[in-house]
């Protein structure tokens, strides 16, 4: 218990800066890309299990999910389609856009913004600041793109290196 107070009371030279975290989304960007694009076109609705998202379905899932939350967080409105993309080629166009949108507004975004408290539907939480909202997509964004690695290894198919 004793690190956690430390890290709760270290110096903000601790956490990353702005550019580091800016740096960090571009990387989760082109590596969730980097894992979509590795499956082929024909098995985009594969599913590992019957109760799972499809694998073009949990790709979509990652980039809106943070969108969505990043509208929350700035205010602003994406000009983004939010009909599920069909083909392999819209999956990665929309997601891609997802993300650029969500990456160019976490740079706009003030400490007011960051430090706001907003309504979730989240289990465990109902209000969270923008903060945390943010660390939250980034592990859900590992978390469905590790998914989405199963996929690819459930049809033999390798994932690209880990990248971070």
């Amino acid at each position: 218990m004793l690190p956690l107070l430390l890290l709760l009371f270290a110096p903000a030279d601790h956490f990353p800066t702005m550019e580091e975290w800016i740096h960090d989304w571009e990387v989760q960007r082109d590596f969730t890309i980097a894992v979509a694009q590795k499956m082929p076109a024909e098995l985009y609705d594969f599913k590992a299990t019957p109760e799972e998202m499809a694998f073009g379905v949990m790709v979509v899932h990652i980039g809106a999910s943070l969108g969505g939350n990043v509208q929350q967080i700035s205010g602003t409105k994406a000009q983004i389609s939010i009909r599920q993309p069909k083909t392999k080629d819209e999956v990665l166009k929309v997601t891609r856009e997802w993300f650029d949108y969500s990456i160019d507004q976490i740079r706009k975004l003030s400490s007011e913004q960051l430090a706001r408290e907003h309504e979730v539907n989240w289990e465990g939480r109902k209000t969270t600041t923008g903060r945390q909202m943010l660390l939250n997509m980034f592990a859900h964004t590992a978390h469905h793109r590790g998914q989405l690695e199963v996929y690819l290894r459930l049809k033999e198919i390798a994932p690209p290196f880990y990248t971070f």
